[in-house]
């Protein structure tokens, strides 16, 4: 049995049309107001100021909070606008790392799209207008840490929405984008604990459903380990909600553990790193509900590299204050890195590339979406970093140049896939013994159709994606040559509102799956690329903009559309870019 699903289609979300804007003749910010009304402001987390403008081509409404005696940059935010006019609701995010005075002003200003990546666009603004704010006497009361769930039942509802990213007042260039609307990733991560997930004694069990699925698979499981220690991360430890999302995302390490210990027979992992050498760190691919018996055996990577993703950022979001599993989940995430290079990765002369599993697949049959380079990027540097510390020596030094091979037969692999005219690329392949010429669409797994963009081939875009949010100053050319078609691609498919027209066929790819713009699991992923500041994509703020709006109003009640849901969201809302200090080793600059 091959180890990645056919999903069943997700109900089709009702979009809300977007107002088309009315054509203007000049720049202007016409008025600027506080959505609540009034000129009082809370002193932390965030608001929305409604911002009325007009534009004569496509900009950026940008929303400051200034310090009224020295102009300190005290938060903001922003949102990508269309030509024309129109009243814009921005939310605006302040900074927790400068102090908030009694009296300061609000500051609205307007700049063209075309010039907002470059290092000076403050001073191209077209249009500002000021507002003056006091800040509220007392800040607001945290909202509460819900109660770990003891049983079976679903964790509690989320008792406040995230406040919104902080983008730079003055972008540097290439900066990623990303829109706010789309929504809150602690909101989507307890969604999908609260439909998803129960307590199996001690460990936490995502449930999944359609396809090749039912029971508990790796792929979702993986799938919770990534979004808790995505969103943990994005919170910061400050946070009030930080510790419950902590406690889920190890009960969820500790489920995936669980299915680690008792995947000790077929499992074609020859050496066992996990558990003092006692157990395999890729577990069976698919487990009864209780995960107490294996229904499918071997490993399957794309599962594996998103849980191994997810330890590694769980580890590093609580460094500086150590729960007592620190060391435990720190070690395993180590240990499944080396397990994933040595098990799921396969050579061939000077070629190295990620197999179907530990028991299959490789040169003969590969699947462009298990292609994962930013994991394999942040495995490398974790086991660099860390090895030392964890009592490994230099072993971990050693995998460096390992790893960089992987890294670069990837991308050989995806890009010989991708058709250069419309980015997209096919469920399935076969690739040239020389990876970087085309190889064929001969072989299939998953009941899903090799040549087509379906429900496999479009999770490798936001595997690309986070590879360009996190380490695109490693290999600029690759990135690009792959995400620039595909935010052409889409931006070219947006009519109006929320639709977007089919997407095209071409070289290998000779189908588009039929649901593509009504499930998640299509349209969430694809949309990633849009953070990805694209060349010669006129319509990519529009498609931004309907993409948050689509996602938005999507639900989360199965494992794969709605896993998706939730991980593009983090995406969108420019949550996972925050995590490129975490992830390099760099602090956080604190923008002047």
């Amino acid at each position: 049995p091959t180890p990645t699903p056919t999903p069943t289609p997700a109900p089709t979300p009702t979009p809300t049309p977007t107002p088309t804007p009315s054509p203007a003749s000049a720049w202007a910010i016409n008025s600027v107001s506080i959505t609540s009304g009034g000129t009082i402001i809370p002193g932390t987390g965030s608001f929305n100021v409604n911002v009325n403008y007009a534009a004569t081509e496509n900009a950026r409404v940008v929303v400051d909070i200034l310090n009224s005696n020295g102009w300190a940059w005290l938060g903001g935010g922003g949102n990508l606008v269309s030509s024309g006019s129109g009243t814009t609701t921005v939310s605006v995010a302040i900074s927790s790392s400068l102090p908030l005075v009694n009296t300061i002003q609000i500051k609205a200003w307007i700049v063209r799209q075309a010039d907002m990546d470059l290092s000076n666009a403050w001073e191209l603004f077209k249009a500002e207008l000021f507002l003056p704010v006091t800040v509220s006497g007392s800040s607001p009361t945290p909202s509460p840490t819900p109660t770990p769930t003891p049983t079976p039942t679903p964790a509690p509802p989320p008792p406040s929405p995230t406040p919104a990213p902080t983008p730079t007042p003055t972008p540097s260039p290439g900066e990623p984008y990303y829109d706010v609307n789309v929504g809150s990733s602690y909101t989507r991560f307890t969604q999908f604990i609260n439909t998803l997930t129960t307590i199996v004694g001690s460990a936490r069990a995502v449930h999944s459903s359609g396809g090749a699925a039912g029971g508990v698979v790796s792929e979702g499981q993986g799938y919770g380990l990534f979004l808790g220690g995505a969103t943990a991360a994005s919170l910061g430890s400050s946070h009030a909600n930080f510790a419950w999302v902590r406690d889920r995302t190890y009960e969820m390490f500790t489920g995936w553990k669980k299915m680690c210990t008792q995947s000790t027979s077929n499992n074609c992992q020859s050496t066992y790193y996990c558990n003092n050498g006692a157990s395999p760190c890729l577990p069976h691919w698919k487990w009864d509900d209780n995960l107490g018996s294996a229904q499918g055996t071997g490993s399957a990577p794309d599962g594996d590299e998103d849980a191994i993703l997810g330890m590694i950022l769980i580890v590093l979001a609580t460094e500086n204050n150590k729960p007592t599993w620190w060391n435990e989940v720190a070690e395993w995430a180590y240990q499944s890195s080396k397990q994933f290079y040595e098990s799921s990765t396969i050579g061939l002369g000077s070629f190295r590339i990620v197999r179907l599993g530990a028991c299959w697949g490789g040169f003969d049959c590969n699947n462009p979406s298990y292609h994962a380079p930013a994991a394999y990027r942040a495995m490398r540097d974790f086991m660099k970093n860390y090895g030392s510390a964890l009592g490994h020596g230099t072993e971990g030094t050693t995998y460096v140049s390992k790893w960089n091979v992987v890294i670069s037969t990837t991308y050989d692999v995806i890009l010989s896939n991708q058709c250069d005219s419309t980015g997209l690329t096919t469920n399935w392949y076969v690739p040239n013994s020389v990876p970087s010429i085309v190889g064929t669409t001969g072989c299939s797994g998953s009941g899903t159709p090799a040549g087509e963009y379906g429900s496999e081939a479009s999770r490798g875009v936001w595997r690309v994606a986070i590879d360009y949010l996190w380490y695109s100053d490693e290999d600029p050319t690759n990135i690009a040559n792959y995400l620039n078609p595909v935010v052409k691609q889409v931006s070219s498919k947006w009519t109006s509102g929320t639709s977007f027209n089919n997407l095209d066929t071409g070289c290998l790819v000779s189908s588009i799956h039929s649901g593509w713009t009504s499930n998640a699991f299509m349209y969430g992923p694809t949309f990633t690329s849009l953070v990805f500041p694209g060349t010669g994509a006129s319509n990519q703020a529009q498609a931004l903009s309907a993409a948050a709006s689509i996602l938005s109003q999507a639900t989360i009640n199965d494992y794969y559309s709605g896993s998706w849901v939730a991980i593009a969201t983090l995406t969108l809302n420019g949550d996972l870019a925050k995590l490129k200090p975490l992830l390099r080793g760099t602090p956080t600059p604190t923008p002047t």
